[in-house]
């Protein structure tokens, strides 16, 4: 499960989104987790920059939110970049 909010407010559309696998080496995780990131998006609707401000539990699920997060791809824009904050919901509820 993921949450998007644009920075600077404008709307957007998600074109193509690739949901991160559960990690091999978190099979005895039990609980929550997220990863949240701050995102540019260039005009063509690329990632082109990431930076995790925040991780819970720390690095147990970042490798593979990164991994889904590059194959991103958002709507074309008049802005040359923008800025988007991403969070990944990880639930071992939920664990398929």
């Amino acid at each position: 499960m993921y949450e998007v909010d644009s920075c600077i407010g404008e709307k957007f559309a998600l074109i193509e989104v690739v949901n991160p696998k559960w990690p091999i080496h978190s099979e005895r995780f039990l609980g929550f987790g997220n990863v949240d990131f701050r995102v540019t998006v260039n005009s063509e609707g690329k990632v082109v920059e990431h930076q995790i401000t925040h991780s819970q539990p720390r690095r147990i699920f970042d490798r593979q939110s990164l991994r889904a997060l590059k194959k991103w791809k958002f709507n074309s824009s008049k802005y040359e970049e923008r800025c988007f904050d991403i969070t990944f919901k990880f639930d071992s509820d939920k664990f398929e």
